[in-house]
Order: C-alpha cells, then structure tokens, then sequence
C-alpha cells in the first residue's frame, strides 16, 4: 500500500502511541475524585462500594482508548490529520521544531469565544433550562477544572483522533479520492460534531428534565463546539484540539458556578 509506514516510521507511531496512551491514563485518573463524590450522592448513589465501578469505568476507557489511538494513527498519513505537533517535539528531541505561539493564541481566543457563547446563550435561555435536581451537589471547583482537562484529552482521542480519522477515510474510500477533500473534512467534521453533541446530550438528558427547547439548544451549541474542534485538529493536529477544549471547558465551568452563584 502506497501510505503503508516504513520500519521507523513504525517505531515512531509506537513512541506516539506510548505518549499518547501516558496521557490518557493521566486523564482518566485526574477523574477519578469527580467520579466517586458524585457516586457517594444519593441522587446517583450505587449500592455498596463505588471503587469496583469506578475501576471498572476507568479500564473500559484505557481499553478504547488504546483502539481509539491506533486505528487514529495508523490513518493518519492517508487522512493527513493527526499529531503533527507531538511528532516534531519527539523528533526534535524534546524541542518543537516550529514557532507555536500564535497557533497557542488563536486556540485560546477560539476556547474562550466557546465559552463564551455557550455562556452567554445560557443567560439569555435561562428560563428555559432545567434545575438541578434538589439532592444534586455540585463537585468542588478544583474535581471539576479536572473532569473538564480530562474530558479533553479522552474526547479528542475519541472523537477526532479517532471518529474524525475513520470518517474521512470512509469518505475517501466510498468516493474514491486519493487524499481528503476540503468537502469531505467539512462534512465528517459537521457529522462527527453531531454525534459528539449526542453524546454529550445523553448523560445530561438522564440528570435534568430537559425540555424541547433546551434540548435543541443542547445539541445545537455542542454540534458548533464540536466542529470548532475538529476544525482546530484539522488545521492544527490533536494537541491544539486538546488544549482548545481544555481552554473553552474550563472556562465554561468557572463561568457557569459564577451564573449560578449570581443567580441564587
């Protein structure tokens, strides 16, 4: 096959893999506070021990992110997408070979003008959000900012490493293309993005009483949260897709406690 990777292109996607999978780990146990307050509540609370499901939940996640970052990195080099980044500061023995500053400051505008629309489109529907079911307690802010950077690294694995790469190819392959089309990013990201906001919708669709309206609303913002992702990984790579995501979560999370302190 003409994208087949030779020998050390090979071992490079093992030392990838390796980082990539140190850095899944890390994001599935800076979770793990998060998960086992809100398991402790009643409003979730599992019966008996929360240890044997958390563990349970974090081996499930490794296992499908190690799937997720294979098949996304065995893709790349036909998708073009990827871990352009990563593999500069690997190959430049710990030294990115290329200026990352304004591509650092563009990722951080887009995760604010995320949150910041997320936000306000929050405050200006207000009324049609649901409450907080009354024995629902918020996670402390520093289990929260860590749920959110976790978030970002599995969910780019995920849905852009991942979903993004295969999409594309499937693409290619069902149209016959050698490389991708700008028509066929755009349409996998928009798809990819609806399936991320589904996703996204599902958990909080069992907590709140979500109404018409807010559930359009829902997956109307995550679809454009999640194309504004897969644009930075397209353009970017998965680094700055994760350190967009991470940017705009955050913030978002802040934002929201502020909302609702104001609020009350």
């Amino acid at each position: 096959m003409a994208n087949e990777p030779n020998g050390p292109a090979r071992q490079g996607n093992r030392v990838v893999f390796a980082w990539l999978m140190g850095a899944t780990v890390a994001a599935i146990a800076a979770m793990l506070p998060a998960q086992l307050f809100l398991l402790d509540q009643p409003l979730f609370g599992a019966s008996g021990d929360p240890v044997p499901l958390v563990v349970g939940f974090a081996i499930a996640n490794i296992v499908l992110s190690a799937v997720a970052i294979a098949v996304g990195l065995h893709l790349e080099p036909s998708v073009r997408m990827g871990v352009p980044l990563l593999r500069s500061w690997l190959a430049g023995d710990g030294v990115v070979t290329r200026p990352v500053s304004p591509t650092l400051l563009r990722c951080s505008a887009s995760g604010f003008s995320l949150a910041a629309m997320v936000l306000t489109c929050g405050w200006i529907f207000r009324s049609q959000l649901p409450e907080l079911p009354e024995k629902f307690v918020i996670p402390p802010i520093w289990q929260g900012i860590l749920m959110m950077l976790s978030a970002a690294v599995r969910e780019e694995i995920l849905f852009r490493l991942f979903a993004l790469n295969l999409s594309v190819w499937l693409a290619m392959r069902v149209l016959r293309k050698p490389e991708p089309t700008t028509a066929i990013a755009w349409s996998t990201n928009v798809l990819v993005a609806l399936i991320f906001a589904l996703m996204h919708l599902l958990p909080a669709a069992q907590l709140l009483d979500l109404n018409a309206m807010a559930g359009i609303l829902a997956i109307i913002l995550a679809t454009v949260a999640g194309v504004l992702l897969g644009w930075v990984y397209w353009r970017h790579g998965l680094l700055m897709a994760m350190f967009t995501h991470a940017v705009g979560g955050v913030l978002l999370l802040i934002g929201a406690r502020g909302l609702m302190t104001f609020a009350s």
